[in-house]
């Protein structure tokens, strides 16, 4: 089954696949993050990227993986202003994923469409789970993460929360509604994380 790809907008963005192209707005996407954005991200401190690192996050195969940029225009160039990619790990049926929002672009609901967009296109992949690495202190993602039906686990030697959200459950019921609440939060000792980059 090949995914629904194609272009979308929402609001004055449009959402696309990354490409090749996309090298230089994904370097400057990259500078425009704050310090905290940049290691909740990567997991540690990171004062730039390299022009390798930039083409190898934007060439991707949009198959296994998937990355997705929600780009606005500034004049006649477009400006990349949130990205989300999931990673097939060797498992097939789960995938580790990651959404970023530039600081002054979020509360738009740029996050949560793009989101949206990965698990259809993940679900038409024969994806059936999602998994995130979250530290703990990384607020935003894990409130963003509580919208969604999802099962936690503690890795607490590390300070690091797995999550694991159910493509289906995703897809088909949407955002969990007022009165519903996320699975109960799970110990685990032994971490088993695949790198995003």
């Amino acid at each position: 089954m090949n995914p629904p790809f194609g272009t979308y907008r929402i609001g004055g963005h449009k959402i696309r696949p990354l490409h090749y192209s996309d090298q230089e707005r994904m370097l400057a996407f990259f500078k425009s993050h704050t310090p905290d954005t940049v290691l909740s991200r990567y997991g540690y401190a990171l004062s730039q990227m390299s022009a390798e690192r930039a083409t190898r996050l934007v060439n991707v195969d949009q198959h296994h993986n998937v990355a997705l940029g929600a780009f606005g225009q500034q004049g006649n160039d477009e400006v990349l202003d949130a990205v989300a990619r999931y990673y097939t790990t060797s498992n097939p049926e789960i995938a580790e994923f990651a959404v970023v929002v530039k600081e002054t672009m979020r509360r738009r609901g740029l996050a949560r469409f793009l989101f949206q967009r990965l698990c259809e296109l993940a679900a038409a992949h024969g994806v059936k789970k999602f998994f995130a690495q979250v530290t703990v202190e990384n607020h935003a993602m894990r409130a963003f993460i509580s919208n969604f039906p999802h099962e936690t686990r503690y890795i607490e030697d590390l300070g690091i929360i797995h999550y694991y959200l159910p493509i289906a459950s995703t897809t088909q019921q949407g955002p969990l509604s007022a009165g519903q609440s996320p699975a109960k939060d799970k110990p685990e000792r032994s971490p088993s994380p695949m790198p995003l980059n």
